[in-house]
Order: structure tokens, then C-alpha cells, then sequence
């Protein structure tokens, strides 16, 4: 009987229903898809030794700002953590926000959530009157990118004060947002 062909065996998994002193399992992969579970997978392909170590479906990240990560060291200081003013902290810096750099923040982000095992993400970005729609552009850009790896699902909410008001939000930016039907839309 031939070994069945298969994409990638991960060998010598624990699964998390599984206690220490059963034995571990070989998973085979074909087409993105887990076709067996068993031990000593008879099994042809590229293999990974997992050396006994748990293994888990992909994590889910319910609530993320990808567009504003990675500003601690740009935001001014608060050594008071129960101050809650980090919406006006971030707002004093958003006028230096470009595409490239929330892009190289919101990549190096995301390839570490990708690397703990997160493979789903929502996360909600900022359309205001001052910076319109680049977050949404730069999360649309990595959610295409990065399809491949991860369910990224962008959640537009509006945000913009102008003293203790809300600043009424630009058309153009809940026009075309709304032509993305399967993007959230909401407030935060």
C-alpha cells in the first residue's frame, strides 16, 4: 500500500484533549485543510517534528487597533495608569501618521500576532475628519497582503471631537465606507 502524499505532516503533536500520558499524534495537511489525525501517520511529504508540544486552533483577537500600534514610544508619557487620556495622548500625534509608517507599525504587529497563533483578527479602525480614511486604507491593504494567513476584519468607527463635541464625520469617508458591505461599521 502506498503512503498517502500529503503537503505537511506535523509529527509527535499533543492535542489539548489529550492528557500526558497518551500518546502523541501525527496531523496530515493537504490543501490547507487537517485530513488525518492518528498516530504513525503513514504519510508522505514535507514534516515537522512538534517533539511532544501542544498544539491548538488559530487564536482569535477580538478587538485590536492595528492602526495605532506600536506608539508607546511616541505618545507622551503617563505614569499615572489609571488616567484614562490615552484618546487625547494619541490624538497629539496623529497629524504625524503617513501611509508607510502606520503600514511598518500595523505589519511588524500583525506578523507577531501571527506568530503567537492568532489567525483571526478584528480590528477597528478610525475614520475622522482630520486623517479621512488612510487607516482603513493601510488595514484593507495588509487584510489583502496577508489573506493567506489570517482573517483580518477591519470595523470602521467614527471618531473626531472638536472641543467636548463630536466633529460631524466627512461624507466621502462614510460613502466609501459603506460600499465595503462586509466591513463592520460601527462606533467606538
Amino acid at each position: 500500500m502506498t503512503p498517502m502524499a500529503l503537503d505537511l505532516i506535523l509529527r509527535n503533536a499533543r492535542l489539548a484533549s489529550a492528557g500526558p500520558e497518551q500518546p502523541t499524534v501525527d496531523i496530515g495537511v493537504r490543501n490547507g485543510l487537517i485530513v488525518a489525525v492518528e498516530p504513525h501517520l503513514a504519510a508522505e511529504g514535507p514534516a515537522y517534528d512538534a517533539g511532544g508540544k501542544l498544539v491548538s486552533p488559530g487564536l482569535i483577537e477580538s478587538h485590536f487597533h492595528l492602526d495605532k500600534a506600536r506608539l508607546m514610544d511616541r505618545v507622551p508619557f503617563q505614569p499615572n495608569r489609571m488616567v484614562r487620556d490615552h484618546m487625547e495622548r494619541t490624538a497629539a500625534i496623529k497629524q504625524t501618521f503617513t501611509p508607510d509608517e502606520m503600514y511598518a507599525r500595523a505589519q511588524a504587529t500583525l506578523e507577531q500576532c501571527l506568530l503567537h497563533g492568532v489567525t483571526h483578527m478584528r480590528t477597528q479602525v478610525e475614520v475622522n475628519p482630520n486623517m479621512g480614511l488612510l487607516g482603513f486604507e493601510v488595514i484593507e491593504q495588509l487584510r489583502q497582503e496577508y489573506a493567506w494567513a489570517i482573517d483580518l476584519q477591519p470595523c470602521v468607527f467614527l471618531q473626531g471631537r472638536v472641543g467636548r463635541r463630536r466633529s460631524p464625520p466627512r461624507p466621502t469617508c462614510l460613502t466609501a465606507q459603506r460600499h465595503r458591505k462586509e466591513v463592520p461599521f460601527g462606533h467606538h
